[in-house]
């Protein structure tokens, strides 16, 4: 596993845990889109989330948007 490979594991496992301790599920993120998006981006299916995105689930969670950056 290279090293960018291994970044988005660990993001995506902290995504899904930050999605869990506020109890989130794909329809709570309209910060995102629709909810076939917020489903694309989780399983990485052709979609990220933006900078947009992060800033604004940053806000809503009151976290860093470093953390979404963490290795």
């Amino acid at each position: 596993m290279n090293n960018l490979s291994g970044r988005l594991d660990n993001l995506e496992l902290q995504n899904l845990q930050l999605m869990d301790q506020h109890e989130l599920g794909v329809a709570d993120l309209p910060e995102i889109g629709s909810k076939s998006l917020v489903s694309k981006i989780l399983n990485e299916r052709d979609r990220q989330l933006t900078r947009q995105h992060i800033d604004a689930l940053s806000r809503r969670i009151n976290i860093s948007p470093a953390l979404f950056f963490s290795t």
